[in-house]
């Protein structure tokens, strides 16, 4: 069996193989000649390469359109490859069911695909810390939409043998007794479900949340029903003595994940995002805005912009840019299509051609002492103390228009340091006043009690979303979005989460982190804020 799974893969290389120019992500090469291997990384770095394993309808040609996401899983798979010095090489499986019996057979050295941590599974392989978590949905005729589980008669559900999806619809069959389960080939392709149910050939199936959104079209004969598993984790798999690759596998993912980027360049508007499905988002890497958590991505800004993008149909590509600057750079050069990271709109920045949302949050700026600092009567008060900010923050013009008006105090110039480093130093008695948006230093108090604020400045700042001056469609969609949600439930919720609800206290220090990377967390997504980075205070 071992060999005969071995020579199968080697005929599919040959069979896939493209031409001998560069290959593209994902693409196989056809100067590869395939080889038996179960080492960990030592062996596969006397190889040079590590082969990375999906199903055949996640080869390039086979991708059935633009925003899936096995693509972006195929690019970050290189990437780490290379970051470790090796090449790349890709094999494809005929089906899901065959990807397990591939990696431990030496055909292969990870599984990178939409691939759900399954228990089943894990008797098997070894998984990576989440690339991605996800829901299971029902997919019905688009005439059952609206109907519960319950509310589905006769109900049977096909899903491909050996896939997460079989386990999900088994285990509905034995809790419901108007459900039965359909095994079809293993196969079939998510999109070719979707497919089966637009034709009435199948009656409902299951797929993941990530891939209805390129896949179910929202006048189409198919229609996404209830949610069926609140939480799949998606992730890389290896070999369970793969213990050293799947090491470096976890550092890269936990450093590397958040930090994503888009290369290519184009200045877009509403019609060319619209065409190609996907909102490219520049944001900052921090607690308030973009931070990934167990495999899940959050943040307020990031939560709100996704929202916007899901009832457009749109998948999110993420750039992430640790100081305004660098994501107004960012958005000129097209790299990005929109600033999401609690920008302040500022008349500084309007001069200098920006245009912004109207605002999606109301802040006011506040100073930060001690805790055992008694607020300040008025601003008067502050005489001879030192505020420390960074110079590329809103916090910087108020307090020299401050200055302007001949009130003696020192502003100290922290450059490229974040808020949340400024108000941790203050706490440490490192500075002695520092500056905060009422939103940010809400989200400091939910977790700490050594900060206070001491003065609220007057009037509220405004928080938009950053766009190019020309990008008038896609400010018209943002704003008719605002106007549809500011405030209302699924805001307030959000809000609440991130800014007012306790968390627990945070570690020290990061934990199995070089110092400078982000800080990902073992126990509470509340924990997950980087030590050496953090919001700008834009």
């Amino acid at each position: 069996m071992r060999s005969r799974i071995f020579l199968t893969v080697c005929l599919l290389v040959s069979l896939l193989a493209g031409c001998d120019k560069e290959p593209g992500v994902g693409e196989v090469v056809s100067t590869f000649n395939n080889y038996e291997e179960t080492g960990d990384l030592p062996a596969l770095q006397e190889r040079g390469y590590i082969r990375l394993l999906a199903p055949r309808f996640d080869e390039p040609s086979g991708l059935p359109r633009e925003g899936v996401p096995a693509r972006e899983y195929q690019a970050q798979a290189e990437a780490f490859v290379r970051h470790l010095g090796l090449q790349p090489r890709w094999v494809y499986a005929e089906s899901f069911a065959e990807l397990g019996a591939l990696i431990n057979a030496g055909a292969a050295d990870v599984i990178v695909t939409n691939y759900s941590v399954t228990k089943d599974r894990q008797k098997t392989l070894a998984f990576s810390t989440p690339v991605n978590a996800v829901q299971e949905k029902l997919v019905v005729p688009a005439e059952k939409a609206d109907l519960t589980l319950t509310k589905l008669k006769n109900l049977t559900i096909s899903v491909p043998e050996g896939t997460s999806y079989q386990e999900t619809a088994e285990k509905l069959a034995r809790r419901h007794d108007n459900i039965s389960v359909d095994i079809l080939d293993a196969n079939l392709s998510d999109e070719e479900l979707v497919e089966g149910v637009e034709s009435g050939e199948l009656a409902a199936t299951i797929i993941d949340s990530n891939m209805l959104d390129v896949l179910i079209s929202p006048d189409g004969e198919a229609a996404i029903g209830p949610v069926v598993n609140r939480k799949r984790r998606i992730a890389w798999a290896v070999r369970q003595d793969s213990t050293e690759l799947l090491d470096r596998i976890n550092q890269y993912i936990t450093s590397e994940r958040v930090i994503s980027s888009v290369k290519e360049q184009e200045k877009r508007d509403w019609s060319a995002i619209k065409e190609h499905g996907v909102l490219r988002v520049i944001t900052s890497n921090n607690p308030a805005s973009y931070f990934m958590w167990r495999g899940e991505l959050m943040g307020f800004d990031y939560d709100l912009i996704n929202d916007f993008a899901k009832k457009h149909r749109l998948r999110v590509s993420v750039v992430v840019r640790d100081s305004p600057s660098a994501m107004f750079a960012a958005l000129q050069v097209g790299e990005g299509d929109v600033i999401a990271a609690s920008m302040t709109v500022t008349e500084d920045r309007q001069k200098q051609g920006w245009m912004f949302s109207d605002r999606y949050l109301e802040v006011n700026e506040q100073l930060i002492g001690r805790s055992d600092e008694a607020p300040l009567e008025n601003i008067g008060q502050l005489a001879g103390r030192t505020v420390a900010v960074n110079p590329e923050t809103a916090y910087y013009d108020t307090l020299q228009k401050l200055r302007e008006s001949d009130f003696p105090f020192i502003v100290q110039e922290v450059p490229g340091a974040s808020t949340e480093m400024l108000i941790n130093a203050v706490a440490n008695g490192e500075y002695d006043l520092t500056m905060a948006d009422s939103h940010l230093a809400a989200m400091e108090s939910t977790y700490r009690e050594d900060i206070a604020v001491l003065f609220e400045f007057e009037p509220a700042k405004q928080i938009g979303w950053g766009l190019r001056p020309e990008q008038q469609a896609l400010e018209e969609q943002l704003n008719s979005y605002i106007a549809r949600h500011y405030r209302g439930l699924n805001y307030n919720i959000t809000y609440n989460r991130y800014f007012r609800e306790k968390k627990p206290s945070i570690p020290t220090r990061p934990i199995g982190l070089a110092p400078g990377k982000p800080f990902l967390p073992t126990t509470s997504w509340s924990k997950a804020r980087p030590l050496n980075m953090g919001w700008i205070g834009a």
